[in-house]
């Protein structure tokens, strides 16, 4: 067994130096063909184009289609099988219809740039039902992509200044016969003023304590919301198997709906 991987090693590195790449290690190879496998040498579809370039865009723009169109070369029918992306930020669109040979079709390309900022080389490679090993055609897509212009969209529920992942903040393994479980909230100050947050006097059950860390959160600051709950303290379940309960947030000046932190307690 060693011997024959020994002698597939030696093969790829005469194949390296015969074609003048010295400098690139035998697997590079391999893992070029799987990225960018070879074409069909003889392809009946033929596109008008098969490269944009100098696409300029924003992570804040929404997904952009782009069309490409192509002629069945060909003497026979032929039936767009599959197309592979090199990225799930890019997804192809297709007739799996018979494009007979003199007629016309159109492949439709959807780039999203969310969470890709920087310059971009994305390719979907086209297979037919003339070829089950290498696809027809390559097709690329490149540009920059600007980064986005939001920098509080990591953060997307607003709760006045305040901002947060999410509005909600899930116990899974409370108990009633175990010691307390404290859980986190990311979330940032998005105003101009500090904050200084707490639950709301008189409306806070005692089996739950609130605080941020920090305590003042200044503008601009990521800081964590952190809840604890203690499980001796909570109420009989009787045949609930989760406490729900609603924490409204004071040192915020919106309405009490949009101030309102979920508490979801899974009870064992």
């Amino acid at each position: 067994m060693q011997f024959r991987i020994y002698t597939i090693l030696l093969g790829l590195m005469f194949i390296a130096l015969h074609t003048g790449a010295q400098n690139i290690h035998p697997m590079q190879y391999m893992l070029d063909s799987i990225a960018n496998p070879p074409l069909d040498a003889n392809p009946s579809l033929v596109f008008e184009t098969n490269e944009i370039r100098g696409e300029r865009l924003s992570e804040d723009d929404r997904p952009k289609a782009y069309t490409f169109s192509f002629r069945n070369t060909g003497d026979k029918p032929l039936v767009i099988t599959q197309i592979k992306s090199s990225c799930g930020c890019i997804v192809a669109n297709f007739e799996q219809a018979p494009v007979l040979p003199g007629k016309q079709g159109e492949i439709t390309v959807t780039y999203n740039p969310k969470d890709h900022p920087g310059k971009f080389r994305q390719r979907v490679y086209v297979y037919t039902d003339s070829s089950d090993k290498h696809p027809s055609t390559r097709l690329t897509i490149s540009g920059e992509v600007t980064p986005t212009t939001n920098k509080w969209r990591d953060y997307p529920v607003a709760m006045g200044s305040l901002r947060v992942k999410r509005n909600s903040m899930l116990f899974r393994t409370a108990t009633h016969n175990t010691s307390s479980q404290a859980e986190r909230l990311e979330c940032v100050n998005s105003g101009h003023s500090p904050l200084r947050l707490n639950a709301m006097p008189g409306m806070k059950p005692s089996w739950l304590s609130f605080r941020t860390e920090p305590e003042v959160i200044a503008p601009g600051e990521i800081a964590d919301i952190v809840v604890e709950v203690n499980r001796k303290l909570l109420p009989p379940r009787g045949t609930a198997e989760r406490i729900e309960y609603s924490l409204l947030l004071d040192g915020i000046n919106v309405r009490p709906s949009q101030r309102s932190l979920r508490i979801l307690i899974e009870v064992n």
